[in-house]
């Protein structure tokens, strides 16, 4: 099962032994969305005790980081992102929000209650999968234009067109249909061209 993000924002709360523990769960797809979410909360909430947070970002989930703000270390943000791996997510970023209700609820207690407000969270949030597309280059023959892009619209899409003596059409499309285009694109103007991969995309749909 690939790696997934969240729909949409959402937001739960969850009160223990006279805290709130009020959590954001919220797509985001690099550091700079992470501390968007993460600043969102605290405006939302300036006067609650922490604002901990954690975010997990890539195909494969290898940018994340977490912090405690304030809670006593590896209570609150590691658990939150262990929260977020177990559940397989990655572009998501989850800020929760505490206010102290005056009674201490030990390691043990924060680590539950930290861990147990991102997991509500999940819960309710509604997944979505990446699909995974190929953006290519193709540079073809002036007289092949016509053709060349009525088959490209038809299998992809059309990203820019650059022209020249030749016209090169930068276009993306899904990885599983890149080879029968590829074959198709360079039959059309007989073998005297094979179209380049540029990069490969995860785009949430």
């Amino acid at each position: 099962m690939p790696m997934h993000s969240v729909q949409a924002e959402t937001v739960t709360e969850t009160v223990i032994r006279k805290s709130r523990f009020l959590c954001f769960l919220a797509p985001a797809g690099t550091a700079a969305m992470a501390a968007a979410v993460l600043a969102r909360a605290k405006a939302i909430h300036p006067d609650a005790t922490h604002h901990c947070y954690a975010y997990i970002c890539g195909p494969e989930g290898n940018e994340y980081r977490s912090d405690d703000d304030g809670e006593p270390g590896g209570t609150a943000g590691t658990p939150m992102l262990e929260a977020l791996r177990k559940a397989g997510c990655t572009d998501v970023c989850v800020v929760v929000v505490r206010y102290y209700g005056g009674i201490k609820l030990g390691a043990g207690g924060l680590i539950r209650a930290y861990g147990g407000a991102v997991r509500s969270a999940l819960a309710k949030a509604v997944p979505v999968y990446p699909r995974r597309y190929a953006e290519c280059l193709v540079e073809i023959p002036a007289a092949s234009q016509g053709a060349t892009e009525h088959l490209l619209r038809s299998m992809a899409q059309i990203v820019s067109v650059t022209y020249g003596e030749t016209v090169s059409f930068t276009y993306r499309v899904p990885e599983a249909d890149a080879a029968n285009l590829d074959e198709r694109l360079a039959h059309l103007v007989g073998y005297q061209i094979r179209p380049e991969t540029l990069r490969i995309l995860s785009v949430y749909e």
